[in-house]
């Protein structure tokens, strides 16, 4: 009964995105003078929705570009890789090879068959990002809300075999420098207004019971020193804020390397501003910092 009172105020949500996406496109048009984008490639050659990513590069580029692999959010429920584009398409403007994933979305699957699909993705970047002139040597993986989450474990499966088996995903092949964490969907088990209804939506009715559950917990030592060095943002609006500030004080305790940028200005910044408004002058200073962190 939930699950089909949770599908039909996500369809409302739909509907109030799409109208959002269309006052975008009219208001911000697409770079096409500098930016070029090929839409809906399949990584999994089934020809299913979910299963497609844009490539966006710099129009006329022949140089071989750092990838970045982007992941929209949407808490797990809705979200869709086109409220990024023009996200994407900055990022190909600063000099990079950028795809961004679409991905299948609860309560139509758990997580695990999110991360296998991302990582069916991440393999299949790592075969093709030559054809558009992307060095796979050097990827970054950035997300936003629920992608940020997405996004924090990937390099952990990389970087650590039991937590990978624990989860059941597939091994990862090219190796991830850095992650970009923007405004981070990290804590779903918390008593508030994610971790009271999701977690068995997310994980199962069992997840308690499973090998994977102590992971869930995103300051697990384990997990922690597993990932590749971050970079994370927030700012005074959004209301995930306290997400952020609360888990680099595990990186403190563990000595992780990261950096955080947390935007406190005259007014509020809505959540996952960077990625669903750059052009915002707070989301370019955050997407520099991002940059010049990923160089180090």
């Amino acid at each position: 009964m939930f699950k089909k009172l949770l599908k039909t105020q996500v369809k409302k949500q739909e509907k109030m995105l799409e109208k959002w996406l269309t006052k975008r496109e009219l208001e911000h048009p697409f770079p096409i003078d500098k930016v070029e984008c090929i839409s809906n490639v399949s990584y999994l050659n089934d020809d299913l929705d979910i299963h497609k990513m844009d490539i966006y590069y710099p129009k006329g580029n022949k140089e071989k570009l750092p990838v970045i692999i982007n992941i929209h959010g949407g808490g797990f429920l809705l979200g869709k890789k086109e409220v990024n584009k023009l996200f994407c398409a900055d990022l190909a403007i600063k000099g990079f090879v950028v795809f961004c994933v679409e991905y299948p979305l609860i309560p139509d699957c758990y997580i695990f068959d999110i991360f296998n699909d991302l990582v069916d993705a991440i393999n299949n970047i790592n075969e093709v990002a030559t054809n558009y002139n992307g060095d796979i040597n050097n990827l970054f993986i950035v997300g936003d809300s629920a992608g940020a989450y997405l996004a924090y474990y990937l390099p952990a499966f990389k970087n650590n075999e039991k937590i990978r088996q624990s989860f059941k995903v597939k091994e990862i092949i090219p190796f991830i420098k850095a992650i970009g964490l923007i405004s981070g969907m990290f804590y779903t088990t918390k008593f508030d207004q994610i971790g009271m209804f999701l977690p068995k939506f997310i994980y199962g009715n069992k997840y308690k019971k499973s090998s994977f559950y102590q992971y869930i917990n995103p300051e697990n030592e384990e997990l922690v020193k597993s990932i590749s060095k971050a970079f994370l943002v927030t700012g005074k609006g959004d209301f995930l804020r306290h997400y952020s500030r609360n888990l680099i004080k595990t990186f403190d305790s563990y000595q992780i390397k990261y950096k955080f940028l947390d935007l406190v200005g005259e007014k509020s910044l809505p959540h996952a501003y960077v990625a669903m408004l750059p052009e915002l002058k707070e989301s370019q200073i955050a997407i520099n910092k991002m940059i010049e962190f990923f160089k180090i």
